[in-house]
């Protein structure tokens, strides 16, 4: 089984949902930052719920937006 993946983007930034097969209990929200054809990761976020880590990337489009 693979691990889940989802992508977002957020303001010119990617946000990715990370749930590994390894560890089912944790979900992992990371922010990317690309620079040039590089991406490195701005931050990580871990939660131990999906909808706590979907609560997390719906408060950055808000806070982004405003």
């Amino acid at each position: 089984m693979k691990d889940f993946r989802e992508k977002f983007s957020v303001n010119g930034k990617t946000v990715e949902l990370i749930n590994r097969y390894s560890d089912p209990a944790m979900w992992i929200v990371n922010v990317l930052k690309k620079f040039f054809i590089f991406k490195s990761v701005e931050s990580s976020h871990w939660f131990n719920s999906r909808k706590d880590a979907e609560d997390f990337i719906n408060d950055l489009k808000l806070i982004k937006s405003s």
